[in-house]
């Protein structure tokens, strides 16, 4: 969630503006090599913005979509990537030469290659609503949230 120490981390680095970009921050940190040893390295260096790291599937999609790459193909890239099928030196050639010819920067690529799992969007966005509606109780009504809050049973 948005209170725990990675998420904070997050937040204070990349600095999220909006909605959108906060959906993409709380995706990332629930995706595996979408931060760690990728999308960091990447930010660090200054190759890649919030607004084109690889945090959800319909990130790849949209870049594929982007660098006019077709529905199908930009599809099958996308769920590749999610699924982390490309990790590990995996990517299909014939995928790879489609992502060259598009003219995906080869950071995006190698970007590509690193993710293991990625977050679903629409996930990401619920966690989002669910925690700013839990933030506006706990601020304006914090007696309530309390009480609430503590009634709440944990396994």
């Amino acid at each position: 969630g948005l209170g725990n120490p990675f998420m904070q981390g997050l937040i204070h680095e990349l600095e999220p503006k909006n909605f959108s970009e906060l959906v993409k921050v709380e995706a990332i940190s629930h995706g595996t090599n979408t931060w760690l040893d990728n999308g960091q390295i990447l930010f660090n260096d200054g190759k890649a913005t919030l607004e084109n790291l690889i945090g959800t599937r319909e990130d790849v999609f949209e870049m594929m979509l982007f660098h006019g790459i077709d529905r199908a193909t930009a599809f099958a890239i996308a769920e590749d990537v999610r699924k982390g099928k490309m990790a590990l030196g995996k990517m299909k050639p014939e995928l790879r030469e489609v992502m060259n010819n598009a003219g995906l920067p080869d950071w995006y690529i190698w970007s590509c290659e690193q993710v293991r799992y990625l977050f679903p969007r629409a996930h990401a966005a619920e966690y989002v609503q669910m925690e700013l509606r839990s933030l506006y109780y706990k601020i304006h009504y914090p007696d309530i949230y309390k009480e609430v809050f503590s009634t709440i049973e944990f396994e």
